[in-house]
């Protein structure tokens, strides 16, 4: 699973020697994990320029590979190496730098308009990236994974945004029922009181009609009124999404002055456009 330690992490040995075979090569790992799939690690480097980062993961590869075959192991960076349990990706991380000022940065919730620029860039050109990124089958054999199936009068409750198991599963039931179960998993926190102001987000996970939705958030407003708590603001919509996944979450943040100033503060991003 996600983080496992020893002895149930049985690559914590042959991944601390990896690390430790980059550092003595000048390559400065950041931290390394396992993740969620088996036999599924992680090994995160500090920043660099581009070349260097490129170069380093060349080397990195070699090194990953010629450590596991010492220690009677093979390593693959296949995207999806085992069917029936998670795909593995490499992340990039991108830092631009101008005037000495990190382009991505947030000043009062806003983006400096060469920041925008830069993503809207990525975003124009993503379909020949994805070409350049993923040239094999395995790369798409990755997106047929299922994480979980359900019978046809089953649903999960508490599955994660990646479409990661919940906690249970109950049978099918309405709109309002599965709310309440939601809510009732929040309100049990005993974080919000009589009197709270509160930011309510309904949101779909993709492949639920926006009607639902609305239906869901109708149901959210009445027991919170009937609780005393105040509602500030609602949000609802598909802002972060499973792919094509039905069912919805509910997501509730007690607010002060402070933070209301900065839930309605002007906002331009792919997800969210707010005035």
């Amino acid at each position: 699973g996600y983080l496992d330690v020893a002895p149930l992490d049985k690559c914590e040995n042959t991944r601390r020697e990896i690390c430790l075979s980059l550092e003595e090569m000048g390559i400065n790992p950041q931290y390394s994990a396992h993740k969620y799939g088996p036999g599924q690690n992680e090994i995160d480097f500090k920043c660099s320029e581009p070349v260097t980062a490129a170069d380093n993961m060349v080397h990195y590869k070699t090194v990953v590979k010629t450590i596991a075959a010492q220690n009677g192991l093979y390593a693959s960076f296949m995207p999806k190496p085992l069917s029936g349990t998670y795909g593995s990706a490499l992340t990039i991380v991108i830092t631009v730098r101008r005037h000495g000022q990190n382009i991505f940065e947030m000043k009062d919730g806003v983006m400096c308009a060469q920041g925008r620029s830069f993503i809207a860039g990525i975003l124009h050109h993503i379909p020949e990236m994805t070409t350049f990124l993923n040239p094999i089958i395995n790369s798409y054999t990755r997106l047929r994974h299922t994480s979980f199936e359900l019978k046809e009068d089953e649903i999960e409750i508490g599955i994660g945004i990646h479409g990661e198991p919940g906690t249970h599963r109950e049978k099918i039931s309405s709109v309002n029922d599965i709310a309440d179960t939601l809510l009732g998993k929040i309100l049990a926190e005993g974080i919000y009181h009589e009197g709270d102001e509160v930011a309510v987000m309904v949101n779909g996970m993709g492949g639920t009609p926006l009607m639902e939705l609305f239906v869901a958030n109708k149901h959210v407003k009445e027991v919170l009124a009937g609780k005393g708590i105040k509602i500030y603001k609602t949000l609802v919509g598909n802002y972060m999404t499973s792919l094509d996944m039905e069912g919805f979450s509910i997501t509730l943040l007690k607010l002060d002055e402070e933070l209301k100033k900065y839930l309605d503060a002007p906002a331009d991003t792919p997800a969210f456009v707010q005035a």
